[in-house]
Parts: structure tokens; sequence; C-alpha cells
């Protein structure tokens, strides 16, 4: 009965042929005879090879749907190769080395069962929520020391619900040209997300609120409407500091 290469002799043999050089004779007999195991050596190649590319295309924005079709297609078209590359194992083949790669709400790569980072791919993932989310560090509001922020993809209606605004802090709400919405609040503010609503339990500073141009919004603060679009138009309830073409800005009042 013919025994299997493991998870980690398989590691082994991609990065043997990863630094060009030869394999074992004992292994290349072992390949040849094995059509299970050199299709697992050929699917680790392929791997390290499409995550290799992927971290290469970093550098530009990534279309999540675009990424896991071509991942997809990638992978699909390479493994039916495995059993022609195999005649060829006495030759050094140059391997990109395996990498690790993680894609904001979404996943693109498979991942390597045999991989290192196993364990953080075991870390429980955050809440589920109805949007895809990012939440980052980024530069403050004027008047603020430094900011929290959360985006989300507006695909219809969004809702903005801002609570615990002092009094004097200044609201921003400003016109983007896509369909992504974010709000900046002041470090140790807290983001809760729903269907087509964002909430917002801010911290004393100043705030900013950026949505589509032309999207269905209302922003409320404190439990007070600040602001509203629909298809009837634009409508400013409470008194703006100013008005343009880019957004509008407000000083939050006394209830």
């Amino acid at each position: 009965m013919i025994s299997h290469l493991d998870d980690a002799r398989v590691v082994m043999l991609r990065d043997t042929l990863h630094d060009e050089n030869p394999l074992d004779s004992r292994d290349v007999s072992h390949l040849r005879a094995c059509a299970a195991c050199a299709a697992e050596l050929e699917d680790a190649r392929v791997r390290g090879s499409v995550i290799s590319d992927a971290l290469a295309a970093l550098d530009s924005t990534v279309d999540v749907a675009s990424a896991k079709a071509a991942v997809r297609a990638r992978l699909d078209d390479r493994r039916p190769r495995a059993a022609s590359r195999v005649r060829d194992l006495r030759r050094s083949i140059p391997i990109g080395r395996a990498a690790a790669i993680l894609l904001v709400t979404a996943g693109a790569v498979a991942a390597l069962p045999w991989s290192p980072i196993s364990p953080w791919r075991a870390t429980p993932p955050t809440a589920p929520t109805s949007l895809p989310t990012t939440t980052s560090q980024s530069a403050a509001p004027e008047g603020a020391a430094s900011a929290a922020s959360v985006t989300v993809d507006v695909t219809d209606r969004i809702e903005f619900v801002v609570r615990s605004v002092p009094a004097g802090s200044a609201l921003e709400v400003v016109w983007r040209d896509d369909t992504a919405a974010s709000v900046a609040a002041p470090e140790g503010s807290s983001f809760a997300l729903g269907a087509g609503r964002v909430e917002v339990d801010a911290s004393a500073g100043a705030i900013r609120i950026e949505a589509p141009r032309g999207a269905d919004l209302a922003v409320t603060v404190n439990g007070r409407t600040f602001l509203e679009r629909s298809a009837a138009g634009l409508t400013v309830a409470e008194p703006a500091v100013e008005v343009t073409d880019e957004g509008v800005r407000f000083l939050v009042r006394e209830p």
C-alpha cells in the first residue's frame, strides 16, 4: 500500500523547488507513481503563485467581486495542468513563496490548510452586518486631535444617527461622487451598523459625514433631524453655518 506525503513534506518540496534545487530522486519517483501527491504539490504551487500575484496587486484599489472571480478562474485554469507537470519535476522551477492576504469584508484568496498563518484565520469574525464596512484610523476633522471612522457602501437610502454631541460641536456633511458614505468622529467614539443605518455615540469634538451626492439620506443629531434628502430635494432642518454645492456645515446648538 502506497503511503502519501504529509502536509509538512509537501511544503518542504514546494520550497525546494522555489529555491531552484533539484528534488531527491526518491521524492521524484514517489511523485511519478502517486498522482494524488503530485496533484497536492501542484496545488500548493498554484496557491502560492495566485497569492503572490494578488499581493503584487495590492498597490492599487481592489474590486472585491472582480478579485474573487479572477482568483477562482485562475485556480480552475491551472489545476488541470498538474498531471503534465509531474513529468518535469526534475527541472528547477521558480515558485513564488506563499504569503497571507486579507481582503475587508471578503476573503478573495483560498486559505492554505498547512500555512503557518492558520491561527490568524481561526480568529473569531466581527459581528455580521448587512452593509459592507471598513473601519480605520483617519485624519481628524477640524477641531479634533484624532479620529476614528467607519465607511459603508450605499445601495439605497442611508440614515446617520449621532448621539451625545456637546453643544458647540462642529458638524459637517460633505457630498462625494461615489457610492461610499463615511463618518469620522473624535477618538473614543463608537459605531453601530444596520441596514441603511449608521449610529455613532460620539466623543466631544468635530464630526464629519461624507455621503454620495444625490443619495437619499437623513442626518439626526441628539434626536433632532438636521438634514434630509429625498426625491423631493434637500431639506436643511437646523440653522446652518454654511450651505454650498460641496456640503452643509452646522454648529450643534443646545436642545
